[in-house]
Protein backbone atom coordinates (compact mmCIF):
# COMPACT_ATOMS: atom_id res chain seq x y z
CA UNK A 1 0.00 0.00 0.00
CA UNK A 2 1.07 3.19 -1.30
CA UNK A 3 1.01 6.27 1.29
CA UNK A 4 1.70 9.59 0.49
CA UNK A 5 3.56 11.81 3.42
CA UNK A 6 1.15 14.30 3.46
CA UNK A 7 -1.36 11.44 4.34
CA UNK A 8 0.69 10.77 6.90
CA UNK A 9 1.51 13.78 8.38
CA UNK A 10 -2.29 14.49 8.36
CA UNK A 11 -2.76 11.27 10.17
CA UNK A 12 -0.20 11.81 12.77
CA UNK A 13 -1.66 15.13 13.51
CA UNK A 14 -5.12 13.94 13.54
CA UNK A 15 -3.94 10.94 16.25
CA UNK A 16 -1.79 13.37 18.55
CA UNK A 17 -5.09 15.61 18.71
CA UNK A 18 -7.19 12.61 19.27
CA UNK A 19 -5.10 10.84 21.88
CA UNK A 20 -4.33 14.06 23.68
CA UNK A 21 -0.48 12.96 23.07
CA UNK A 22 2.43 15.70 24.52
CA UNK A 23 6.00 15.33 25.26
CA UNK A 24 4.96 14.21 29.01
CA UNK A 25 3.40 11.31 27.60
CA UNK A 26 5.20 7.52 28.19
CA UNK A 27 3.57 5.52 24.98
CA UNK A 28 3.83 1.51 24.79
CA UNK A 29 5.09 0.18 21.75
CA UNK A 30 2.89 -3.24 21.60
CA UNK A 31 2.22 -3.68 17.78
CA UNK A 32 4.14 -6.04 15.80
CA UNK A 33 6.83 -3.57 13.89
CA UNK A 34 5.35 -4.78 10.41
CA UNK A 35 2.19 -3.65 10.92
CA UNK A 36 0.30 -0.02 10.23
CA UNK A 37 -0.33 0.12 14.15
CA UNK A 38 3.04 -0.04 14.95
CA UNK A 39 4.08 2.95 12.62
CA UNK A 40 1.29 5.10 14.41
CA UNK A 41 2.77 3.78 18.13
CA UNK A 42 6.05 5.12 17.18
CA UNK A 43 5.45 8.43 15.01
CA UNK A 44 2.86 10.28 16.98
CA UNK A 45 4.80 9.83 20.22
CA UNK A 46 8.48 10.85 18.37
CA UNK A 47 6.07 13.99 16.75
CA UNK A 48 5.95 15.52 20.54
CA UNK A 49 8.95 14.20 22.06
CA UNK A 50 7.03 11.36 24.11
CA UNK A 51 8.68 8.60 25.52
CA UNK A 52 8.44 5.15 24.24
CA UNK A 53 8.66 1.82 25.80
CA UNK A 54 9.05 -1.58 23.89
CA UNK A 55 8.75 -4.40 26.11
CA UNK A 56 12.20 -7.30 25.89
CA UNK A 57 9.19 -9.75 25.27
CA UNK A 58 6.38 -9.46 22.60
CA UNK A 59 3.84 -12.04 24.05
CA UNK A 60 3.03 -11.01 27.20
CA UNK A 61 0.83 -12.53 29.77
CA UNK A 62 -1.99 -10.32 30.26
CA UNK A 63 -0.88 -10.27 34.27
CA UNK A 64 2.93 -9.45 32.99
CA UNK A 65 1.34 -6.63 31.04
CA UNK A 66 -0.13 -4.85 33.67
CA UNK A 67 2.92 -4.75 35.85
CA UNK A 68 5.07 -3.42 32.75
CA UNK A 69 2.45 -0.78 32.60
CA UNK A 70 3.01 0.03 36.36
CA UNK A 71 6.92 -0.28 36.27
CA UNK A 72 7.43 1.67 32.91
CA UNK A 73 4.96 4.43 34.62
CA UNK A 74 2.98 3.95 30.53
CA UNK A 75 0.39 6.48 30.21
CA UNK A 76 -1.01 5.68 26.48
CA UNK A 77 -1.46 2.04 25.76
CA UNK A 78 -2.66 0.47 22.12
CA UNK A 79 -3.67 -3.00 22.72
CA UNK A 80 -5.35 -5.32 19.86
CA UNK A 81 -8.85 -5.89 20.93
CA UNK A 82 -8.82 -9.58 21.68
CA UNK A 83 -6.12 -8.98 23.67
CA UNK A 84 -7.08 -6.29 25.21
CA UNK A 85 -10.15 -8.06 26.73
CA UNK A 86 -8.01 -10.85 28.04
CA UNK A 87 -6.05 -8.05 29.88
CA UNK A 88 -9.65 -7.02 31.38
CA UNK A 89 -10.22 -10.54 32.41
CA UNK A 90 -6.84 -10.35 34.29
CA UNK A 91 -8.20 -7.49 35.73
CA UNK A 92 -10.86 -9.46 37.67
CA UNK A 93 -8.20 -11.63 38.98
CA UNK A 94 -7.75 -9.10 41.42
CA UNK A 95 -4.33 -7.77 39.55
CA UNK A 96 -3.61 -4.61 40.33
CA UNK A 97 -5.19 -1.68 37.59
CA UNK A 98 -2.31 0.42 36.10
CA UNK A 99 -1.75 3.49 38.28
CA UNK A 100 0.01 5.95 35.63
CA UNK A 101 -2.41 4.81 32.68
CA UNK A 102 -4.60 8.03 31.66
CA UNK A 103 -5.81 6.38 28.28
CA UNK A 104 -6.34 2.98 26.48
CA UNK A 105 -6.59 2.28 22.56
CA UNK A 106 -8.43 -0.89 21.57
CA UNK A 107 -8.63 -1.92 17.73
CA UNK A 108 -7.91 -4.47 15.39
CA UNK A 109 -11.13 -6.59 16.26
CA UNK A 110 -14.27 -6.03 17.62
CA UNK A 111 -14.71 -4.93 21.04
CA UNK A 112 -17.38 -6.01 23.18
CA UNK A 113 -19.56 -3.84 25.36
CA UNK A 114 -18.91 -6.41 28.80
CA UNK A 115 -15.34 -5.73 28.24
CA UNK A 116 -15.69 -1.70 28.09
CA UNK A 117 -17.85 -1.37 30.73
CA UNK A 118 -15.61 -3.51 33.17
CA UNK A 119 -12.43 -1.70 32.06
CA UNK A 120 -14.17 1.90 32.47
CA UNK A 121 -15.51 0.22 36.42
CA UNK A 122 -12.26 -1.54 37.35
CA UNK A 123 -9.63 1.03 36.35
CA UNK A 124 -12.00 4.47 35.58
CA UNK A 125 -9.09 4.60 32.82
CA UNK A 126 -10.77 6.05 29.62
CA UNK A 127 -11.21 4.24 26.59
CA UNK A 128 -11.40 4.27 22.61
CA UNK A 129 -11.85 1.89 20.20
CA UNK A 130 -10.09 2.39 16.85
CA UNK A 131 -10.56 1.04 13.62
CA UNK A 132 -9.14 1.47 10.06
CA UNK A 133 -7.75 -0.67 7.23
CA UNK A 134 -4.06 0.29 6.01
CA UNK A 135 -5.61 2.30 2.77
CA UNK A 136 -7.24 4.67 5.26
CA UNK A 137 -3.55 5.27 6.66
CA UNK A 138 -3.94 3.01 10.19
CA UNK A 139 -6.81 4.52 12.57
CA UNK A 140 -9.66 6.37 10.26
CA UNK A 141 -12.56 6.33 13.05
CA UNK A 142 -12.71 6.21 16.80
CA UNK A 143 -14.96 5.77 19.79
CA UNK A 144 -15.55 6.24 23.30
CA UNK A 145 -17.97 4.16 24.78
CA UNK A 146 -20.06 5.39 27.36
CA UNK A 147 -19.08 5.01 30.95
CA UNK A 148 -21.36 2.34 33.28
CA UNK A 149 -23.24 4.92 34.90
CA UNK A 150 -24.46 5.63 31.25
CA UNK A 151 -26.89 2.62 31.28
CA UNK A 152 -24.68 -0.76 30.15
CA UNK A 153 -23.62 -1.85 27.14
CA UNK A 154 -24.63 0.36 23.62
CA UNK A 155 -24.82 -2.50 20.96
CA UNK A 156 -23.90 -6.22 20.15
CA UNK A 157 -19.97 -4.80 19.48
CA UNK A 158 -18.80 -1.28 20.44
CA UNK A 159 -19.21 1.03 17.56
CA UNK A 160 -16.16 2.06 15.73
CA UNK A 161 -17.48 5.80 15.60
CA UNK A 162 -17.00 8.77 13.74
CA UNK A 163 -14.05 9.75 10.89
CA UNK A 164 -10.93 11.09 12.10
CA UNK A 165 -9.13 14.05 10.53
CA UNK A 166 -10.62 14.82 7.83
CA UNK A 167 -12.06 11.85 6.52
CA UNK A 168 -15.16 10.94 5.41
CA UNK A 169 -17.49 7.91 5.98
CA UNK A 170 -20.50 6.85 3.85
CA UNK A 171 -22.80 4.12 4.50
CA UNK A 172 -23.60 3.06 0.61
CA UNK A 173 -25.74 0.23 -0.96
CA UNK A 174 -24.48 -1.39 -4.05
CA UNK A 175 -25.26 1.61 -6.24
CA UNK A 176 -23.62 3.61 -4.37
CA UNK A 177 -26.77 5.42 -2.79
CA UNK A 178 -26.74 6.65 1.04
CA UNK A 179 -28.71 3.74 3.20
CA UNK A 180 -31.46 5.19 5.30
CA UNK A 181 -30.73 5.38 9.03
CA UNK A 182 -30.52 2.24 10.57
CA UNK A 183 -29.76 -0.09 7.53
CA UNK A 184 -26.35 -1.68 7.12
CA UNK A 185 -24.36 -1.31 4.05
CA UNK A 186 -21.05 -0.93 3.08
CA UNK A 187 -18.45 1.91 4.34
CA UNK A 188 -16.59 3.97 2.08
CA UNK A 189 -14.28 6.38 3.41
CA UNK A 190 -12.94 9.60 1.54
CA UNK A 191 -11.16 12.88 2.57
CA UNK A 192 -7.82 13.58 1.90
CA UNK A 193 -6.14 11.35 4.31
CA UNK A 194 -5.89 7.73 1.73
CA UNK A 195 -3.25 5.91 0.52
CA UNK A 196 -2.43 6.23 -3.11
CA UNK A 197 -3.05 2.90 -3.79
CA UNK A 198 -1.42 -0.46 -4.20
CA UNK A 199 2.33 -0.24 -5.42
CA UNK A 200 2.54 -2.53 -8.88
CA UNK A 201 -1.35 -3.27 -8.91
CA UNK A 202 -3.41 -0.81 -11.38
CA UNK A 203 -6.34 -3.02 -11.61
CA UNK A 204 -6.75 -3.26 -7.62
CA UNK A 205 -6.51 0.06 -7.07
CA UNK A 206 -8.88 1.03 -9.85
CA UNK A 207 -11.35 -1.56 -7.92
CA UNK A 208 -11.10 -0.22 -4.30
CA UNK A 209 -10.09 3.70 -4.91
CA UNK A 210 -13.65 4.96 -6.55
CA UNK A 211 -14.41 8.23 -7.41
CA UNK A 212 -16.30 10.27 -4.44
CA UNK A 213 -19.65 11.50 -6.05
CA UNK A 214 -20.13 13.41 -2.24
CA UNK A 215 -16.92 15.37 -2.35
CA UNK A 216 -17.00 18.59 -2.62
CA UNK A 217 -13.88 19.11 -4.47
CA UNK A 218 -13.26 17.39 -7.97
CA UNK A 219 -11.12 14.16 -8.76
CA UNK A 220 -11.71 13.49 -5.18
CA UNK A 221 -11.91 9.46 -4.35
CA UNK A 222 -12.92 7.39 -1.61
CA UNK A 223 -11.66 3.56 -0.29
CA UNK A 224 -14.37 0.57 -0.64
CA UNK A 225 -13.75 -0.96 2.81
CA UNK A 226 -15.75 -4.38 2.39
CA UNK A 227 -16.92 -3.87 5.66
CA UNK A 228 -20.87 -3.44 6.31
CA UNK A 229 -21.82 -0.73 8.99
CA UNK A 230 -24.55 0.79 9.84
CA UNK A 231 -25.17 4.66 11.51
CA UNK A 232 -28.73 4.54 13.85
CA UNK A 233 -28.94 8.22 13.29
CA UNK A 234 -27.28 10.83 10.68
CA UNK A 235 -24.15 11.80 12.12
CA UNK A 236 -23.93 9.06 14.83
CA UNK A 237 -21.60 6.69 15.38
CA UNK A 238 -20.86 4.02 13.12
CA UNK A 239 -21.22 0.25 14.24
CA UNK A 240 -19.54 -2.70 12.73
CA UNK A 241 -21.75 -5.11 11.06
CA UNK A 242 -19.40 -7.34 9.18
CA UNK A 243 -17.92 -8.04 5.99
CA UNK A 244 -19.16 -7.99 2.56
CA UNK A 245 -17.62 -10.94 1.47
CA UNK A 246 -18.66 -13.54 4.57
Amino acid sequence: VRVPLAALTGHLAAAVEAFGLTEDDVVLHFARPTGDVAVEQVLTALSVGACIVVPEEQLLAPAALLELLDTERVTVANLAAGYFQEVVAALREDARPPRTLRLMISGSDRLYPDAAVRWRATTGVPLLNAYGPTETVVTATVHEPAAPAAGGAETDTVPIGRPLGGRRAYVLDDRLRPVVPGASGELYLGGPVLASGYHGRPGLTAGRFVADPFAPEPGARMYRTGDVVRQSAALGPLEFVGRTDH
